[in-house]
């Protein structure tokens, strides 16, 4: 998984980790107080060395998440 704040500096490259069939998980660094935004796509290679991305228009453009802080 690659991501980077949004719009912002170099993609930081996160292993993905199998948990079951299709099914991964990635450890992102906990986000700042407050909202925050970030752009990640993924990238792999397969065993006949083929590089995949998804989406396919990254690192153009990319998958976006916002995170909110927590409502009390």
């Amino acid at each position: 998984l690659c991501w980077r704040p949004l719009g912002q500096g170099e993609f930081a490259d996160v292993p993905l980790v199998r948990v079951a069939r299709n099914v991964y998980t990635a450890q992102l660094p906990t986000a700042p107080a407050g909202a925050f935004a970030l752009e990640y796509y993924i990238q792999v290679t397969t065993a006949g060395g083929r590089e995949l991305r998804w989406p396919a228009t990254a690192p153009k453009l990319n998958q976006t998440v916002i995170v909110l802080p927590a409502v009390k």
